[in-house]
Protein backbone atom coordinates (compact mmCIF):
# COMPACT_ATOMS: atom_id res chain seq x y z
CA UNK A 1 0.00 0.00 0.00
CA UNK A 2 1.44 3.35 -0.99
CA UNK A 3 0.54 7.01 -0.47
CA UNK A 4 0.59 9.70 -3.12
CA UNK A 5 2.71 11.75 -0.73
CA UNK A 6 5.59 9.32 -1.17
CA UNK A 7 6.45 10.62 -4.64
CA UNK A 8 9.29 13.10 -4.91
CA UNK A 9 8.19 15.15 -7.92
CA UNK A 10 5.49 15.74 -10.51
CA UNK A 11 7.20 13.41 -12.98
CA UNK A 12 6.91 10.47 -10.59
CA UNK A 13 3.30 11.34 -9.77
CA UNK A 14 2.45 11.60 -13.48
CA UNK A 15 4.00 8.19 -14.17
CA UNK A 16 2.00 6.61 -11.38
CA UNK A 17 -1.16 8.33 -12.62
CA UNK A 18 -0.59 6.62 -15.98
CA UNK A 19 -0.35 3.26 -14.20
CA UNK A 20 -3.65 3.96 -12.45
CA UNK A 21 -5.26 4.81 -15.78
CA UNK A 22 -3.91 1.59 -17.33
CA UNK A 23 -5.33 -0.48 -14.48
CA UNK A 24 -2.01 -1.50 -12.92
CA UNK A 25 -2.66 0.50 -9.76
CA UNK A 26 -5.86 1.46 -7.98
CA UNK A 27 -6.27 4.73 -6.09
CA UNK A 28 -8.83 5.17 -3.36
CA UNK A 29 -9.59 7.35 -0.38
CA UNK A 30 -8.50 5.94 2.96
CA UNK A 31 -9.52 8.17 5.84
CA UNK A 32 -7.26 11.21 5.59
CA UNK A 33 -5.38 10.55 2.36
CA UNK A 34 -5.46 8.86 -1.02
CA UNK A 35 -3.62 5.57 -1.17
CA UNK A 36 -2.48 3.25 -3.93
CA UNK A 37 -2.44 -0.49 -4.25
CA UNK A 38 -1.28 -2.89 -6.96
CA UNK A 39 -4.12 -4.58 -8.82
CA UNK A 40 -3.98 -8.22 -9.95
CA UNK A 41 -3.16 -6.95 -13.45
CA UNK A 42 -0.39 -4.80 -12.02
CA UNK A 43 1.06 -7.66 -9.96
CA UNK A 44 1.19 -9.92 -13.01
CA UNK A 45 2.75 -7.21 -15.20
CA UNK A 46 5.35 -6.43 -12.54
CA UNK A 47 6.26 -10.08 -12.14
CA UNK A 48 6.65 -10.55 -15.91
CA UNK A 49 8.73 -7.39 -16.29
CA UNK A 50 11.71 -8.70 -14.30
CA UNK A 51 11.50 -5.67 -12.03
CA UNK A 52 10.55 -5.51 -8.36
CA UNK A 53 8.77 -2.87 -6.32
CA UNK A 54 10.36 -1.41 -3.22
CA UNK A 55 7.73 0.02 -0.89
CA UNK A 56 9.96 2.50 0.97
CA UNK A 57 10.02 5.01 -1.87
CA UNK A 58 7.80 3.45 -4.54
CA UNK A 59 10.68 2.92 -6.98
CA UNK A 60 11.33 0.13 -9.43
CA UNK A 61 14.57 -1.87 -9.26
CA UNK A 62 16.21 -4.28 -11.64
CA UNK A 63 16.69 -7.85 -10.53
CA UNK A 64 20.36 -7.28 -9.60
CA UNK A 65 19.60 -4.06 -7.74
CA UNK A 66 16.87 -5.81 -5.80
CA UNK A 67 19.18 -8.67 -4.82
CA UNK A 68 21.63 -6.16 -3.38
CA UNK A 69 19.11 -4.84 -0.83
CA UNK A 70 19.41 -5.77 2.84
CA UNK A 71 16.63 -8.36 2.75
CA UNK A 72 18.38 -11.72 2.25
CA UNK A 73 15.15 -13.27 0.95
CA UNK A 74 13.28 -10.41 -0.79
CA UNK A 75 10.75 -12.58 -2.58
CA UNK A 76 10.22 -14.95 0.39
CA UNK A 77 11.40 -18.00 -1.53
CA UNK A 78 10.95 -21.23 0.41
CA UNK A 79 13.57 -23.97 0.50
CA UNK A 80 11.54 -25.72 -2.23
CA UNK A 81 12.01 -22.78 -4.58
CA UNK A 82 8.36 -21.71 -4.30
CA UNK A 83 7.50 -18.19 -3.21
CA UNK A 84 5.82 -18.09 0.18
CA UNK A 85 2.42 -16.43 0.10
CA UNK A 86 -0.24 -15.30 2.51
CA UNK A 87 -3.36 -17.08 1.27
CA UNK A 88 -6.74 -16.17 2.74
CA UNK A 89 -10.39 -17.00 2.12
CA UNK A 90 -12.67 -13.99 2.46
CA UNK A 91 -16.44 -13.60 2.17
CA UNK A 92 -16.67 -17.28 3.07
CA UNK A 93 -20.24 -18.60 2.97
CA UNK A 94 -20.94 -22.19 4.05
CA UNK A 95 -24.23 -23.92 3.24
CA UNK A 96 -24.48 -26.89 5.59
CA UNK A 97 -28.03 -27.62 4.39
CA UNK A 98 -26.67 -28.22 0.88
CA UNK A 99 -23.68 -30.25 2.03
CA UNK A 100 -24.13 -33.95 1.32
CA UNK A 101 -20.88 -35.68 0.37
CA UNK A 102 -18.68 -32.57 0.54
CA UNK A 103 -18.95 -29.18 2.19
CA UNK A 104 -20.92 -26.65 0.13
CA UNK A 105 -19.30 -23.23 0.19
CA UNK A 106 -18.23 -20.17 -1.78
CA UNK A 107 -15.31 -17.87 -1.04
CA UNK A 108 -13.02 -15.24 -2.51
CA UNK A 109 -9.35 -16.21 -2.59
CA UNK A 110 -6.82 -13.54 -1.66
CA UNK A 111 -3.05 -13.81 -2.13
CA UNK A 112 -0.88 -11.31 -0.26
CA UNK A 113 -3.89 -9.02 0.12
CA UNK A 114 -4.87 -9.12 -3.57
CA UNK A 115 -7.96 -10.94 -4.80
CA UNK A 116 -6.78 -13.88 -6.91
CA UNK A 117 -10.18 -15.36 -7.76
CA UNK A 118 -12.90 -17.54 -6.28
CA UNK A 119 -13.44 -21.10 -5.12
CA UNK A 120 -16.64 -23.03 -4.47
CA UNK A 121 -18.06 -26.50 -3.99
CA UNK A 122 -21.68 -27.56 -4.57
CA UNK A 123 -21.64 -30.13 -1.77
CA UNK A 124 -22.46 -33.08 -4.02
CA UNK A 125 -19.14 -34.89 -3.77
CA UNK A 126 -17.27 -33.22 -6.59
CA UNK A 127 -13.98 -31.36 -6.47
CA UNK A 128 -13.70 -27.66 -5.68
CA UNK A 129 -14.37 -25.35 -8.61
CA UNK A 130 -11.58 -22.79 -8.76
CA UNK A 131 -11.55 -19.62 -10.81
CA UNK A 132 -8.02 -18.41 -10.13
CA UNK A 133 -6.65 -17.39 -13.52
CA UNK A 134 -2.86 -17.14 -13.60
CA UNK A 135 -2.70 -17.67 -9.83
CA UNK A 136 -3.79 -21.31 -10.04
CA UNK A 137 -0.42 -22.78 -11.03
CA UNK A 138 1.39 -20.70 -8.38
CA UNK A 139 -1.10 -21.70 -5.68
CA UNK A 140 -0.90 -25.37 -6.58
CA UNK A 141 2.89 -25.26 -6.28
CA UNK A 142 2.62 -23.34 -2.99
CA UNK A 143 0.12 -25.85 -1.55
CA UNK A 144 2.55 -28.74 -2.10
CA UNK A 145 5.09 -27.03 0.18
CA UNK A 146 2.68 -26.74 3.12
CA UNK A 147 2.68 -28.99 6.16
CA UNK A 148 0.86 -32.25 5.60
CA UNK A 149 -2.23 -33.26 7.50
CA UNK A 150 -1.04 -35.21 10.59
CA UNK A 151 -3.96 -37.61 10.11
CA UNK A 152 -2.75 -38.43 6.59
CA UNK A 153 1.03 -37.95 6.70
CA UNK A 154 1.61 -39.95 3.51
CA UNK A 155 -0.72 -37.78 1.40
CA UNK A 156 0.93 -34.85 -0.35
CA UNK A 157 -0.79 -31.54 0.27
CA UNK A 158 -2.71 -30.01 -2.60
CA UNK A 159 -4.78 -26.88 -3.16
CA UNK A 160 -8.11 -28.49 -2.32
CA UNK A 161 -6.78 -29.79 0.99
CA UNK A 162 -5.37 -26.34 1.76
CA UNK A 163 -8.73 -24.70 1.10
CA UNK A 164 -10.32 -27.29 3.39
CA UNK A 165 -7.78 -26.43 6.09
CA UNK A 166 -8.46 -22.70 5.72
CA UNK A 167 -12.21 -23.31 6.01
CA UNK A 168 -11.72 -25.42 9.15
CA UNK A 169 -9.61 -22.63 10.67
CA UNK A 170 -12.26 -20.04 9.78
CA UNK A 171 -15.01 -22.12 11.36
CA UNK A 172 -12.91 -22.64 14.49
CA UNK A 173 -12.34 -18.88 14.80
CA UNK A 174 -16.07 -18.24 14.37
CA UNK A 175 -16.90 -20.73 17.13
CA UNK A 176 -14.32 -19.19 19.44
CA UNK A 177 -15.70 -15.70 18.81
CA UNK A 178 -19.14 -16.98 19.77
CA UNK A 179 -17.87 -18.75 22.90
CA UNK A 180 -15.83 -15.81 24.14
CA UNK A 181 -19.00 -13.78 24.60
CA UNK A 182 -19.86 -15.95 27.58
CA UNK A 183 -16.56 -17.58 28.56
CA UNK A 184 -12.89 -16.80 28.99
CA UNK A 185 -11.00 -19.32 26.85
CA UNK A 186 -7.36 -20.01 27.60
CA UNK A 187 -4.57 -22.52 27.11
CA UNK A 188 -1.67 -23.51 29.31
CA UNK A 189 1.76 -24.30 27.94
CA UNK A 190 1.67 -27.81 26.51
CA UNK A 191 -2.08 -27.84 25.79
CA UNK A 192 -3.11 -29.00 22.28
CA UNK A 193 -3.64 -26.10 19.87
CA UNK A 194 -7.25 -27.06 19.22
CA UNK A 195 -8.33 -27.47 22.86
CA UNK A 196 -9.30 -24.61 25.18
CA UNK A 197 -10.00 -24.38 28.90
CA UNK A 198 -12.96 -22.20 29.84
CA UNK A 199 -14.22 -20.08 32.70
CA UNK A 200 -17.82 -18.87 32.59
CA UNK A 201 -18.08 -15.08 32.63
CA UNK A 202 -21.61 -14.85 33.99
CA UNK A 203 -21.50 -12.94 37.28
CA UNK A 204 -17.70 -12.68 37.07
CA UNK A 205 -16.62 -10.66 34.06
CA UNK A 206 -13.49 -10.83 31.94
CA UNK A 207 -11.25 -8.84 34.31
CA UNK A 208 -11.90 -11.05 37.34
CA UNK A 209 -11.68 -14.24 35.27
CA UNK A 210 -8.35 -13.13 33.83
CA UNK A 211 -7.01 -12.31 37.31
CA UNK A 212 -8.12 -15.72 38.56
CA UNK A 213 -6.28 -17.73 35.89
CA UNK A 214 -3.17 -15.56 36.21
CA UNK A 215 -3.09 -16.02 39.99
CA UNK A 216 -3.74 -19.76 39.74
CA UNK A 217 -1.52 -20.67 36.79
CA UNK A 218 0.94 -17.76 36.55
CA UNK A 219 3.54 -18.25 33.81
CA UNK A 220 1.85 -21.44 32.65
CA UNK A 221 -0.80 -19.37 30.85
CA UNK A 222 0.12 -19.51 27.17
CA UNK A 223 -2.82 -18.04 25.25
CA UNK A 224 -6.13 -16.33 25.93
CA UNK A 225 -8.50 -16.67 22.98
CA UNK A 226 -10.49 -13.59 24.00
CA UNK A 227 -7.42 -11.51 23.13
CA UNK A 228 -6.98 -13.10 19.72
CA UNK A 229 -10.40 -13.54 18.13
Amino acid sequence: MFSWGMFNNKREAAAVASCVKAGYLVSFEDKTESTLSLTEKGSEALEQSGYFLREENMCFLTNEEYKSTLNPNPMNISTDGVREMKVELKNLKIAHHLSEETLAFTADVFVDGVKAGTVKNDGQGGSDICNLGSYKVKLEAWAKTQERDPLFPDDEMNLELMFSRLIDEAESRAKLRKLRSRSLLFQLKGDPDDQWRTIALKGVGVTKARSFINSKYGNLVDRIANDEF
